[in-house]
């Protein structure tokens, strides 16, 4: 019998993309989400269950019927403008939701946890150059961040206290492309310099004198099927920690719109606005990734772009 995971935020583009990635490789996968039914993203055959992360009771009761060995948490408001906004709220489902989950695989005797998490944990610096490793220090500047970070630290928390096995705290870079045309978009910068190429409508850059190649902000794009392969990679890996998961390359926007522009054909509008308070240049290094669990980013960024051009245009017609 195949391993049973479970992802939380199974609606989500993560979530949705990570269960048909570990569907292929031969995991059995449940899905907990809060609306009454799967999104039309959610591969077929995963079982759905609606529940809502802070119900313990209901989660363990997930767990256990069906046998669950590891909890992929991909659950949370991830949109950093929403948790400037509501900063409660965020502290509330992204802190508080893991929390639910460690204290709900503790009582179901789940061994397995493993944690989407963000660089910006550690990115507190702008105006500069930033090379983010997995000993960079924790010092998130954001609402997000911040409560990214808190769940980190529960998560290494349980582990100490023999509630949890094995943890992978999973720190993604700027995570963009699509697994399918039908799946959930994420609404990246990238998806929204293809969408206004193909429309025809300008695009913005904030600041061209920023200390890059180009003058426009460059930051760490992976592709979302690198991400899912590395999930499945971690799926029945027992080394514990904490793992960056990005190209290690930054790109910037300029560069992107190159690129765009080299696939379509066309050219983009673009115009110039005042610069915001943020890193220059973002890099992040992933090797700790392939010392583990041998996972590296390999998917060129013209074919992510071509996908999305592809997948654009098909909805179009």
């Amino acid at each position: 019998m195949s391993k049973t995971v479970c992802i939380t935020g199974i609606n989500g583009f993560i979530g949705s993309a990570s269960a048909a990635a570990l569907i292929e490789a031969g995991y059995r996968v449940v899905g907990i989400d809060m609306a009454a039914a799967p999104a039309s993203s959610v591969h077929e055959q995963v079982t759905y269950q609606p529940v809502d992360i802070a119900d313990v009771a209901a989660l363990v009761s997930v767990f256990k019927d069906n046998d669950v060995q590891v909890v992929y948490h991909h659950a949370g408001i991830k949109y950093v403008g929403i948790c400037e906004a509501e900063p409660e709220r965020c502290h509330a489902v992204n802190f508080g939701g893991t929390v639910s989950i460690l204290e709900a695989v503790k009582t179901a005797g789940v061994p397995h946890i493993v944690f989407s998490s963000t660089y910006v944990v550690v990115d507190a610096t702008v105006g500069r150059i930033v090379r983010v490793t997995e000993e960079s220090v924790r010092q998130p500047s954001t609402v997000y961040g911040k409560t990214k970070a808190l769940s980190e630290e529960a998560i290494e928390a349980a582990k100490l206290a023999g509630d949890i096995e094995t943890y992978h705290i999973l720190r993604y870079g700027n995570v963009i492309g699509r697994i399918l045309p039908g799946s959930f978009k994420v609404e990246s910068i990238v998806d929204r310099i293809v969408d206004a190429c193909l429309q025809g409508t300008p695009i913005s850059l904030l600041g061209t004198e920023h200390e890059t190649v180009d003058g426009t902000i460059a930051r760490d794009f992976v592709s979302i099927r690198d991400v899912v392969k590395a999930h499945v990679a971690v799926a029945d890996n027992t080394s514990s920690g904490i793992y960056n998961i990005a190209s290690g390359q930054p790109t910037t926007l300029r560069q992107i719109i190159q690129t765009v522009e080299e696939v379509t054909g066309k050219m983009i509008q673009v115009e110039v606005k005042p610069a915001n308070p943020e890193p220059d240049s973002v890099t992040i290094v992933s090797d700790a990734a392939y010392e583990a669990f041998g996972w590296r980013a390999t998917t060129p960024l013209i074919d992510t772009v071509r996908q999305l051009v592809l997948i654009a245009q098909e909805t179009e017609r």
